[in-house]
């Protein structure tokens, strides 16, 4: 299947702590699983390896939906980050994948210190 169409977002968080510290955090186990919490999943499970965070959770669906798509939709999260660049910021990638919905996120990250 090729490619329907694309939309860009920005979007910027701030973390009081330096970008090598970010990364650390985002290979934790236990901060992962709270961001599965927060978004209200229903069920998740997260795998840290040397080069990627994986989080893989199932997620309520509005009523409204449902019908189209079932009560939950499955969906994985990849992070990866570069190792830190001289100034101090870390490049890196999170890619998103609904199964079953013709939906695919690729997003360039980058942290800075600021």
């Amino acid at each position: 299947m090729g490619r329907v169409g694309s939309m860009q977002f920005d979007y910027t968080h701030t973390y009081a702590t330096t970008p090598d510290k970010v990364v650390d955090l985002m290979r934790t186990e236990e901060f992962i699983d709270d961001v599965a919490t927060h978004a209200g999943a229903v069920s998740h499970t997260v795998e840290v390896e040397p080069e990627k965070t994986l989080l893989a959770m199932k997620l309520p669906v509005p009523e409204s939906l449902a019908k189209f798509v079932g009560a939950t939709i499955s969906l994985e999260m990849t992070f990866r980050f570069q190792p830190p660049a001289a100034d101090g910021s870390v490049p890196g990638t999170v890619d998103v994948d609904v199964a079953g919905l013709p939906v695919d996120v690729t997003a360039r990250a980058l942290l800075t210190p600021t």
